[in-house]
């Protein structure tokens, strides 16, 4: 929170939430959810570019996994 009571936003990051909260809206036509909910939620992103190509073979055959 800033002083002027709002945060930046980057660009691309306010177009996928603003595409996701889209997706959501068009999905979902019922009343709104209350109470505690579960999310499985996954994420795919691709193979760094600043990495060995070894090591960027191991990650594309899933040899190497990331660590969380």
């Amino acid at each position: 929170m800033t002083r002027k009571g709002w945060a930046y936003i980057a660009p691309k990051y306010k177009a996928y939430k603003d595409r996701a909260h889209l997706i959501v809206k068009n999905q979902y036509k019922g009343e709104p959810l209350m109470g505690a909910l579960k999310v499985k939620t996954t994420f795919y992103r691709s193979v760094q570019k600043s990495v060995t190509k070894a090591e960027r073979n191991r990650r594309l055959s899933n040899e190497h996994r990331p660590h969380l």
